[in-house]
């Protein structure tokens, strides 16, 4: 029950008071003395699924798919010469010689490249002069 204050006492009418809207029951509320009838229709109140703001339990965004039919080749090449940029003269293991630009993360992650440094580079086949460098080998390999 509802209870506004001491002098006002809300109450429940009983079946024949109550209306039907939209295939929704609204029960009405009688103010004691008063002439004033008041309709209370139904609250959906949405929540959250997460439950908070985020922070270390907010799950990572879904990966997109990778496509099955990429036309993409992964080669190594030694960088043989840098350009202005974030390009690359380099010469691959099949002895072509490209121009290779880094890929976001490697500019991101400001991963250093210099010349005479090891690269795989992600070709596409319909472009054979042009190369993405995806990875800077370590000197280890």
């Amino acid at each position: 029950m509802l209870q506004l204050c001491s002098t006002f006492r809300p109450q429940l009418l009983f079946s024949p008071q109550i209306r039907i809207t939209d295939g929704v029951l609204i029960p009405q509320l009688n103010f004691g003395s008063s002439n004033s009838v008041v309709s209370i229709r139904p609250v959906i109140r949405c929540q959250r699924v997460s439950g908070g703001r985020g922070g270390a339990n907010r799950s990572k965004p879904a990966k997109p798919p990778v496509k099955e039919g990429s036309n993409k080749t992964v080669i190594e090449g030694l960088v043989t010469e840098s350009l202005p940029n974030g390009m690359f003269r380099v010469d691959l293991e099949n002895g072509v010689n490209i121009l290779g630009y880094i890929c976001g993360k490697i500019r991101k992650n400001f991963i250093r490249i210099l010349p005479g440094d090891k690269v795989k580079v992600e070709m596409s086949v319909y472009d054979s002069t042009k190369g993405r460098i995806v990875f800077r080998m370590s000197s280890r390999d």
